[in-house]
């Protein structure tokens, strides 16, 4: 059996196909071409070397006399290959014979270097036969003339040596060989029998094209539409005229697609990036007579590098489109629901900060540029971490379009995102009807307001305590937060990421702090997407596989402070300075280095996305701080983390409630009102209440 296996790899089938033919004449002549450049090269050793130029001549000739004899008489190619193997040994024995001397020895290079090249005659047996040319070449002469084989008194173990070298080599170069042959000239097998299959097939082509349900046609260079395509695409989108362009042809129907693709497509056969990369950049959507299609784009290669086209294929996804929507909707209505339900007031909160923001929208372009940028990055944040990932998704597109300039674009982009606005707002009143914010009370709060009024306490107090009531607790505000900041660490592939706050009960006048809150947003992303590692990186350099973040709030008889911390990476100062120089930005002193990380446009993202990149939130929520007569401080330590910090005077709790109980003869009304309500929050463990977000 073993036997056997041998043989099947050594003996070639019987069938010489013509590929095979041509390539072995091919490859006869041009060995015959390399045995005559001996001649002159063997005389000119004979002559040198001083053993007999003319002897030289004559043997050459000799050995060449087989290899024409053979090209001349013989038909089967194969046989030819095999005299030419026989015949590249006794060259080899010339080379040795006529190289007597110092290097005699590397002569022998010669026969290992032919064994090796005989493989591309894709035959074991060409192999086979001028090994045993060699083997019985230096067994004779060793006993013969052996000068003529080694420049030394050769012992019978050197002969062995030599022997097992070429069996070695032969070994391998049969291997070689029979591979070539069964992977390139077997292969000619397989095409020339799938050339007549597809040959038997090509006349039902035109019906199976006609009968599909997705267009399908190839494109050449020059984008030119080929004849064999199918029916459907006529059917959606109207006759295709000869020798016309699929640019043209979409044209009528979305200009901009097809200016896209025309551009697209010079990439695709200018051969400078990889085809994968340039496919993938041709458009793939467009709407033509109120239905949306969706291109998909293939290379289609063929012999001639010149000939290669595009296969494109197209399919009508208009109803995926709509389930889609709908589907967005419903996803979209659902967390409308819940966070409504969640915290009533800080959704309606919510809805109103997006409202001013829409107006500017809507105001555009007589709000300051400035401004209405920062508008529409906060409004994307906000909406993104509420859920509304559509409206989200239409402020990103006018960021890109107020970016790149484009009049034309930013009015559309504009009018798309008030669209989905309308779209939006009716869910949300569907949910929220005409609910205004209101006042939460506890029943111990509403007790004791109570037991004021029935004691007969004066106006002043009662004045206090409902002046604490008219504000909105925190908690609730910073629990959303941190579970939208959960959201978003998983979107960013940070992971399920820990997040704590520390709330000590205050209440605060959310009008007043709308804005503040609306851009904190921009503090928790920037932690996130540039702060926080992902689990990979933090196992890497010893970190807890969980990022955490700490969103503190604090309150003593000075200041209100709010902070939050991250055990991120730090910020990377180097490179916000060099980005602050780049835009003339002072950064000598580490105050300025802070206030150039708040700049409008200084952004340390090295890719833009619907997250980060623009430069502009962190201006908004200094903005809002100063607004509220805060400021603000960063500490940032490499590896360990960042903390920002904002300090805000005790009037900024609840502006416009102090000044009307000052107005009425309250002195102080701040620190009383602060000492009355919040010296309550002496247990540590109500004021460091901390909650653990779970994914």
């Amino acid at each position: 059996m073993f036997i056997k296996k041998i043989f099947d790899r050594i003996l070639l089938p019987n069938e010489c196909t013509s590929f095979e033919q041509d390539y072995l004449t091919r490859l006869n002549k041009i060995a015959g071409g390399y045995f005559l450049l001996h001649l002159p090269i063997f005389v000119a050793i004979g002559f040198f070397n001083q053993t007999d130029a003319m002897a030289a001549a004559i043997l050459t000739l000799l050995v060449l006399a087989g290899p024409f004899f053979a090209i001349r008489f013989l038909s089967s190619q194969r046989s030819i290959s095999i005299i030419m193997g026989v015949t590249s040994m006794f060259m080899g024995a010339l080379l040795v014979h006529l190289g007597q001397g110092p290097i005699q020895m590397e002569m022998h290079f010669y026969f290992f270097v032919n064994l090796a090249l005989l493989a591309v005659f894709a035959n074991p047996m060409v192999i086979i036969a001028a090994a045993s040319t060699v083997a019985f070449h230096h067994v004779a002469l060793w006993y013969l003339l052996p000068e003529s084989v080694f420049n030394y008194d050769a012992p019978l173990w050197v002969v062995g040596v030599h022997a097992l070298f070429v069996v070695l080599e032969s070994a391998a170069a049969c291997f070689i060989a029979r591979g070539f042959f069964d992977n390139v000239v077997e292969l000619e097998k397989t095409v020339a029998r799938r050339t007549a299959e597809l040959k038997s097939r090509n006349k039902d082509m035109r019906t199976l094209l006609n009968a599909v349900h997705e267009g399908f046609f190839t494109i050449d260079s020059s984008g030119l539409i080929s004849n064999e395509r199918s029916a459907i695409i006529e059917r959606w989108l109207g006759p295709i005229q000869l020798n016309q362009s699929f640019e043209e042809y979409i044209a009528p129907h979305d200009a901009k697609f097809a200016e896209w693709f025309g551009f697209a497509l010079n990439e695709v056969f200018n051969s400078i990036l990889p085809i994968e990369l340039t496919l993938d950049q041709l458009p793939h959507r467009f709407v033509a007579k109120g239905k949306t299609f969706e291109c998909r784009y293939s290379l289609h290669e063929t012999d001639q590098t010149s000939d290669n086209s595009v296969a494109v294929t197209i399919q009508d996804i208009t109803v995926d489109v709509q389930r889609e929507e709908i589907e967005k909707e419903n996803r979209e209505m659902m967390i409308i629901v819940d966070r409504f339900a969640a915290n009533r007031n800080g959704f309606i909160e919510f809805h109103d900060e997006c409202l001013r923001h829409i107006a500017e929208v809507r105001a555009y372009p007589d709000v300051e540029f400035e401004l209405f940028t920062r508008q529409i990055h906060t409004l994307k944040g906000n909406a993104g971490l509420y859920g509304l990932f559509r409206v989200a998704d239409a402020c990103h597109k006018l960021e890109g379009s107020l970016l790149n300039g484009d009049q034309d674009l930013i009015n559309e982009s504009r009018a798309e995102l008030l669209e989905m606005w309308e779209s939006t707002e009716q869910r949300v009143h569907q949910v929220i009807g005409r609910h205004q914010q209101g006042i939460e009370i506890s029943e111990n709060q509403y007790s004791e307001l109570l037991d004021l009024a029935l004691d007969g306490a004066n106006g002043k107090d009662l004045g206090l305590q409902l002046a604490y009531l008219k504000l909105s607790p925190l908690e609730p505000r910073l629990e959303s937060i941190a579970a939208q900041a959960k959201e978003m660490a998983r979107r960013l592939g940070k992971g399920n990421i820990d997040v704590r706050i520390s709330h000590g009960n205050i209440r605060i006048d959310a009008m007043a702090w709308s804005d503040f809150w609306s851009a904190f947003v921009h503090v928790v992303r920037n932690a996130i997407d540039h702060g926080i590692e992902t689990a990979e990186n933090r196992a890497a350099i010893g970190k807890p596989i969980s990022g955490q973040i700490e969103i503190d709030v604090n309150m003593d008889s000075n200041e209100l402070s709010i902070s939050l911390r991250d055990d991120g990476s730090g910020i990377n100062w180097k490179k916000i300075r060099r980005k602050a120089n780049q835009m003339g930005l002072p950064t000598q002193t580490k105050q300025q280095l802070i206030d150039a990380m708040f700049a409008d446009g200084l952004s340390c993202a090295d890719n833009l996305s619907d997250i980060s990149g623009r430069g502009v939130g962190m201006r908004a929520i200094k903005a809002a701080c100063i607004n509220l007569g805060g400021s603000l401080d960063v500490e940032s330590e490499p590896e360990v983390g960042t903390t920002v910090r904002f300090r805000f005077p005790l009037k900024a709790i609840a502006p416009e409630a102090f000044d009307m109980l000052e107005k009425y003869g309250v002195e102080n009304a701040e620190s009383q009102f602060c000492e009355k309500f919040f010296s309550r929050c002496d247990d540590p463990s109500s004021i460091e209440a901390t909650y653990e977000i779970i994914a």
